[in-house]
């Protein structure tokens, strides 16, 4: 139509037809082009801000949690998720996450994930990838942590606080595991998820800004390092009210029972008694006010009586305390002395101050954590002081407490006490590792006041080239008079590049120990960016001093640059690397900031080689020194 048209017109009025026609198309090319610069303009101004950085990843069961750092101006993060290296900035993301922590779930413990982010701004621009990447999810090797032990909640009055606004929480901490405490004003929220919840807490924890005389409910979450979490069974405790006192009875005449009660933040004490055994505040003759260490009269010759204490304070009273018990008429306690020998005590008794003893007996036990006569499990009847108890073993703690027996009945048992024969037992808790390239540093758990052959103790320490050393043996070096130091020299010069293996030994003026569990170390200059002051031991009990059985604790000094997690290699073979395949390999064993690691499932009496690994998010892995223990 337009070449018709064109065809129609005078040929001045063509070739103006033309030329507005081409002055049209330049124009809109100029116009289009600036259009496109614009908004390309305009998409760049609106993505100012970077890559997030700071990106890891963090190991659990069927899991990984990928953590960033937060970019100011994004409204929320696209995360990319991929199986192969290289391939997570092609995958499909997913989006609108607006934390700075995405976990992903339900996936394969032995494939390899790799992750990248991106922040998104309010109008829907996207940042760049950040760097990638990986983790492997880490399968269970371990059961979930036991529960929180030792613990208690008790409120906390003005005696021994500044205020009745606070309630104590105190459980026994385990290394390697981390606490949090849920608490609620009703029994049925006290729980992980109905309760508000204290992140990170240390025992004990003041509970403050309570409400005098309401009662709070608690439990205790232990958390291992795969995420684990174990509760503890649920406390109560109401600020301003004193914990239960202490509440003891012994015959005091023919007539009357000595109550005697301790309370460290009580006002007054009340005192509960009947002739029958599960005597409450409810079922028991009351004697409020009562005054610790006198005498309950009027009581019938022979008979014997239960008693409860309470204490109260400005919220209120306390529970009951444990029952006690005495014959009126029966004896006052008596008291004794106990002298040790190599293999046996001599337990020599004093008559009670208040009536005649016929007989005596000697309750004792060898259970370290045992704190009252209750708790020990043999019984001596004697007539004879000074009785000697033979037959003991050396380096062991034995524990006494002794009664007078007559025709009312048995008394008050004196006060336990802690009695320490003669040779000390081996060091526990032994871990090298090395300072420097010819020097290491060797520590062990010393036998502290009161424990097993403490008195006068020195330590000898022994070590050679090759593993299973025994001390006095041909290659076998002794370090005598040491103490255990985490941080210094144990005051030897090593060749560098090798590796020694260290045991210890407790001396006393009967004798020397045998020795402690072997442990070693590759005494080397530690490379930058690798893990240090790396330690393999196996830790003790702190109730009973046993060991772990079938594990090992790991820890480590971090790098000066914290890494994105660390790896942990384990092995039998005295030439494992990291890369030689003589090794178990846990990836991302531990996150950056942690500096500890556990181990379980080995096999108690076998030495393992140990390395730890930093690994930056780049993927750069850095190895820390080879450690050596036997596993208990």
């Amino acid at each position: 139509m337009k070449g018709v048209i064109e065809s129609m017109m005078p040929e001045r009025g063509r070739r103006r037809s033309r030329l507005i026609a081409a002055l049209s198309a330049v124009i809109l090319s100029v116009s289009m082009f600036t259009a496109c610069k614009g908004s390309v303009e305009s998409n760049q101004a609106a993505a100012t801000f970077g890559a997030p950085t700071g990106v890891s990843v963090t190991a659990n069961n069927s899991q990984l949690t990928v953590d960033w750092n937060a970019v100011v101006g994004a409204a929320s993060y696209k995360i990319y998720q991929s199986t192969t290296a290289g391939g997570s900035s092609a995958a499909t993301p997913v989006a609108g996450v607006t934390g700075t922590e995405y976990t992903a779930t339900k996936l394969t413990n032995t494939t390899t994930y790799y992750y990248s982010v991106s922040a998104v701004d309010g109008a829907g621009t996207e940042s760049a990838l950040s760097g990638e990447v990986s983790g492997k999810p880490l399968a269970v090797v371990s059961t979930a942590p036991a529960a929180p032990a030792g613990t208690s909640a008790n409120g906390c009055d003005a005696a021994t606080c500044p205020n009745t606004t606070i309630n104590l929480i105190t459980w026994t901490s385990v290394s390697g595991l981390t606490y949090d405490i849920y608490w609620s004003t009703t029994q049925a929220n006290a729980t992980m998820t109905a309760g508000t919840k204290i992140a990170s807490p240390t025992s004990p924890y003041s509970h403050t800004g309570l409400t005098a005389g309401t009662k709070y409910y608690y439990i205790i979450v232990a958390t291992d390092s795969q995420g684990q979490k174990t509760a503890s069974a649920q406390l109560s405790a109401t600020p301003g009210v004193p914990a239960a006192p202490s509440c003891t009875a012994a015959g005091d005449g023919a007539s009357s029972v000595k109550v005697t009660s301790a309370s460290t933040n009580a006002t007054s004490i009340n005192l509960y008694y009947r002739t029958s055994a599960g005597v409450t505040t409810v079922n028991g003759t009351a004697v409020t006010g009562y005054t610790s260490a006198t005498a309950v009269s009027g009581l019938s010759a022979g008979t014997k009586y239960y008693f409860v204490c309470t204490a109260v304070g400005a919220g209120g009273e306390s529970t009951a305390s444990a029952e006690a018990n005495a014959y009126a008429g029966a004896t006052s306690a008596p008291t004794f002395t106990v002298t040790s020998s190599s293999g046996q005590n001599i337990i020599t008794i004093t008559a009670p101050t208040t009536g005649t003893a016929t007989s005596y007996k000697i309750y004792w036990d060898n259970n370290p954590i045992a704190t009252t006569a209750a708790q020990t499990s043999n019984v001596i009847s004697t007539t004879t002081s000074p009785y000697t108890h033979s037959g003991l073993t050396d380096g062991m703690v034995y524990r006494y407490a002794v009664s007078a027996v007559n025709a009312n009945g048995e008394s008050a048992t004196a006060t336990l006490q802690s009695v320490l024969m003669a040779k000390p037992q081996a060091p526990t808790g032994v871990a090298v590792d090395a300072l420097s390239a010819t020097t290491a540093a060797v520590s062990w758990a010393t036998l502290t006041t009161g424990g097993p052959g403490s008195a006068g103790v020195t330590y000898n320490v022994y070590y050679s080239t090759t593993p299973g050393v025994v001390p006095g043996a041909t290659g076998v070096t002794k370090l005598t008079g040491k103490t255990s130091s985490n941080s210094a020299s144990i005051g030897a010069t090593f060749t560098t590049a090798t590796a020694y293996y260290f045991v210890v030994t407790a001396n006393n003026a009967f004798g020397e120990s045998s020795a402690s569990i072997e442990a070693g170390v590759k005494v080397a200059a530690n490379a930058t960016n690798a893990p240090t002051r790396v330690r393999a031991g196996a830790t003790a009990n702190a109730n009973t001093g046993a060991l772990t059985t079938g594990g090992i604790t790991l820890s480590w000094t971090a790098p000066t640059t914290a890494p994105s997690y660390y790896n942990v290699y384990y092995g039998t073979s005295a030439t494992m690397t990291t890369t030689n395949g003589g090794s178990t390999k846990i990836t991302a064993a531990a996150p950056g900031a942690a500096t500890t690691f556990a181990i379980t499932g080995l096999t108690s009496g076998v030495g393992y080689y140990f390395i730890v690994t930093a690994v930056t998010s780049a993927g750069v892995e850095t190895a820390s020194q080879t450690l050596y223990a036997v596993v208990p």
